[in-house]
């Protein structure tokens, strides 16, 4: 089943990379536009943990701080909640392909509006090969960010916010078709 995962995720990973980049690259650069001041020290940030309740760096203290956190766990809930829609919308893209078509992120998503969800929850109900894509999204997703931390690296404190982010969003788009694909697999075999 993973051998038949991973054929497949070579066949659409463009289209279902397209698919997720379409929201975790807007959140991710909209994060980082807010919270552009908080990015800005982030060498900082064990330092900033230490200081008094009012001290500042930059607009950034203790307070800062823990609104960009709250902020960071929330787009992490909103994509953790957004996976059974990924999971339907990389179906459709993995349905299409199988029809000999040509498959796109707009296709994905497109299809959410007309589709239930039949089937495609049952496949969280099988862990082991979807622990194994996790596995493999986890080290895609690290080196895809440790790689494009590096670009950014040069940037200036003050311009640095916006390569964050979009590293941070195509980071996730990057892993995100090794988990899908084998999602749609499994609720296929259980459907």
């Amino acid at each position: 089943m993973i051998e038949r995962a991973f054929r497949l995720t070579t066949r659409i990973y463009w289209s279902v990379f397209f698919l997720v980049a379409t929201l975790t690259v807007p959140l991710h650069v909209l994060y980082a536009t807010i919270f552009r001041n908080v990015i800005a020290v982030s060498d900082l940030h064990a330092d900033i943990e230490a200081f008094p309740p009012l001290r500042q760096v930059h607009g950034v203290g203790r307070e800062q701080l823990g609104h960009a956190r709250l902020a960071y766990w929330i787009l992490w809930a909103i994509e953790i909640a957004a996976l059974p829609l990924l999971v339907r919308a990389a179906r459709r893209i993995s349905d299409v392909d199988a029809k000999g078509g040509v498959p796109s992120a707009a296709d994905g998503w497109g299809h959410l509006v007309s589709a239930g969800a039949k089937g495609i929850l049952r496949a969280f109900r099988r862990p082991g090969p979807l622990l194994v894509g996790l596995a493999i999204a986890a080290a895609v997703y690290a080196l895809t960010r440790t790689i494009g931390g590096l670009l950014v690296e040069p940037l200036s404190d003050d311009r640095a916010f916006a390569g964050v982010g979009l590293v941070e969003g195509v980071a996730r788009a990057a892993a995100a078709p090794f988990f899908l694909v084998v999602a749609v697999v499994v609720a296929r075999e259980r459907t």
